[in-house]
């Protein structure tokens, strides 16, 4: 069993490495097998084509990337930081997986099949964004750092203000350094956070 997890893990990094350097229609399975070192057909035994790889890869980069993001947001000793951290976090992860995002933005207009899988994988994600913001909403409000607003309407007021300042497939976000594009997404969480406060 432990075996079959190493195969797998390392058909995913590879497939990975691959997708994200030629793209999905260019790659083959051939290439991903010759690369990892199996034949071909243990690909299958794991995925039964190329997309439904694509969409574990997708799975399980989202699955990681919460399990650092949480990392992060309880190590903040109180919700003003934990805010900070979130969207200091949730636009890292962008410039870490630039070539990854793009792909699959661009995977769900070419391959019409993928769609529905991955707007579902797309859906969970946000509404696991959703589901952070709002307890770290909940927090300050119950320890008395924030006002007592809405907390539905603040969730949506956030997630828009992310994507206007940088909307993960949007090439503005790479107008500038990084360096300035955190300038700018540190001004943004002072703003919101000076709102809240009482």
């Amino acid at each position: 069993m432990e075996q079959n997890n190493i195969t797998k893990n390392q058909i995913i990094k590879t497939a990975t490495e691959l997708f994200a350097r030629y793209g999905l229609k260019k790659t083959t399975m051939d290439e991903i097998a010759e690369k990892v070192g199996i034949v071909k057909g243990t690909i299958y035994i794991y995925f039964e084509s190329k997309e439904k790889l694509f969409a574990a890869i997708v799975n399980q980069e989202a699955e990681e990337y919460f399990q650092k993001l949480e990392s992060v947001i309880n190590a903040c000793p109180n919700p003003e930081e934990k805010l900070k951290a979130f969207v200091r976090s949730f636009f890292q992860i962008i410039f870490d997986y630039i070539n990854l995002y793009n792909l699959a933005f661009n995977t769900m207009s070419e391959f019409n099949n993928l769609m529905p899988t991955l707007q579902s994988e797309w859906e969970q994600y946000y509404a696991k964004v959703s589901e952070i913001i709002g307890n770290i909403m909940q927090e300050g409000i119950t320890d008395g750092s924030f006002r007592n607003i809405e907390i539905d309407l603040f969730v949506d007021t956030v997630k828009d203000l992310i994507m206007v300042i940088g909307y993960p497939f949007s090439p503005h976000i790479f107008r500038h350094e990084k360096g300035i594009m955190f300038q700018k997404i540190d001004l943004m969480v002072d703003l919101i956070l000076n709102g809240l406060k009482k």
